[in-house]
């Protein structure tokens, strides 16, 4: 399972990070407060992606909350992703809890 850490230079502390599971959907992007809006979180899944594509032959995707408005955003803005659409528009997944 391939994944991406960016440590800090002076504490070794992990910055941000992302890992992808065993379908190749990336999984867990996550930039602490205190580094964010650096670029961190898209170098991580940059290079995520690339160990996917290159060292795996995997073909990298993601799932993105309909809340997250910045993040699809950005992604709809990237050339590096594509939308999951049907004549509907955009395919939208819902995940639910048995209880």
């Amino acid at each position: 399972m391939p994944i991406s850490l960016i440590r800090d230079k002076f504490t070794d502390e992990p910055v941000s990070f992302e890992h992808s599971d065993t379908r190749g959907c990336l999984n867990h992007l996550l930039t602490f407060p205190l580094h964010r809006n650096k670029g961190l979180g898209t170098s991580v899944e940059k290079n995520l992606c690339l160990k996917m594509m290159i060292q795996k032959g995997m073909i990298p995707y993601k799932f993105v909350e309909t809340s997250n408005f910045a993040v699809a955003e950005s992604n709809i803005r990237s050339k590096y992703w594509t939308c999951w659409k049907d004549m509907n528009g955009p395919v939208i997944q819902y995940w639910m809890q048995l209880k």
